[in-house]
């Protein structure tokens, strides 16, 4: 989902840092090597920001990964961020398997595995973020 919002924010005229796992030419923004885990090592960079739009997960299913690297590196970047729009990209997996008739806020959570759950507890960290 990162290319096609970097193409968005740069036709638009935005000045973009991603923030990025793996070094990769992405072609009219600045990259910064990190990850949630250790998003402290990139404090600056955080601070310097007008906004942030979180599409990182890790996209994985086992336990271990979701709580560190997806819901509490959120939760650390939640708690760096100090300013300006946070936006947030969780999947519509959290509500079940999508189907034909379209999904609303007021859906219930049908999580059925660790990276599902991972989305719920960010859009929980989020809803209680100031």
């Amino acid at each position: 989902m990162g290319q096609p919002v970097l193409a968005e924010l740069l036709r638009r005229g935005f000045e973009v840092t991603a923030l990025v796992r793996r070094r990769i030419d992405l072609k009219g923004c600045r990259t910064v090597l990190g990850d949630l885990e250790g998003i402290e090592s990139v404090r600056r960079e955080v601070d310097s920001a007008d906004h942030i739009i979180h599409l990182a997960s890790p996209r994985a299913e086992e336990r271990e990964s979701v709580v560190i690297d997806d819901i509490l590196g959120t939760g650390r970047l939640l708690d760096l961020w100090q300013k300006g729009n946070f936006v947030y990209a969780s999947s519509s997996t959290v509500y079940g398997i999508p189907r034909r008739e379209p999904l609303t806020e007021s859906e219930p959570f049908d999580a059925v595995c660790w990276y599902d759950l991972g989305k719920v507890g960010n859009e929980y960290q989020l809803r209680l973020a100031p």
